[in-house]
This record gives structure tokens, sequence and C-alpha cells, in this order.
């Protein structure tokens, strides 16, 4: 059992909705997938932190979807983090 808290921030070119999410082997985490309009040209910032069964061997990621083209600028120093913490191991 994990702890994952992520964030990212960037600034889209144009409006339109954008799905951001963290995934476990490339299926989004439900408490972790969001979809917002962002405005062209303001920063946007997806953050928070939920509890995840994870096994040996999953990948986990953060990944940016959009219906049409996206250009996003990333921030100048930090734009995304993602930090995974073992709290608990399954039962046997």
């Amino acid at each position: 059992i994990y702890t994952i808290s992520y964030f990212s921030q960037l600034t889209p070119d144009t409006e339109q909705p954008v799905t951001f999410a963290v995934r476990s082997n490339q299926t989004e985490l439900p408490a972790a997938a969001e979809t917002r309009t962002l405005p062209a040209g303001t920063p946007a910032e997806f953050v928070g932190t939920l509890i995840a069964q994870l096994n040996a061997g999953d990948t986990v990621d953060m990944a940016i979807s959009a219906p049409s083209a996206l250009n996003a600028a990333l921030s100048d120093g930090l734009n995304s983090r993602l930090i995974l913490t073992k709290i608990a191991d399954l039962p046997a």
C-alpha cells in the first residue's frame, strides 16, 4: 500500500478540456484523474494525494491528454513531482 503525492503545473496555449491523470500500468487511477477546461495562457495546477495498492513491477506515471493538439509551457524550475511512499505491506 502506497501514498502517492503528485503535482504538475502547465500553461496551455489554447482553451480546451485537458485530462490529467496518475496512472498505474497505463491505467488511470480514478482518485487521481481530473478533466478541466483550462483557459489559454493561464497557469493551471493539478495537485493531490491518494492511497493506492501497487504490486512489485508496477509502473506509475503521470499523463496529460486533450481532444486536440495541445502546446503547454512548463513553468521555470519545478513543474511536476510524483512521490510514492510505501506505508504498509499487503497481507499474506
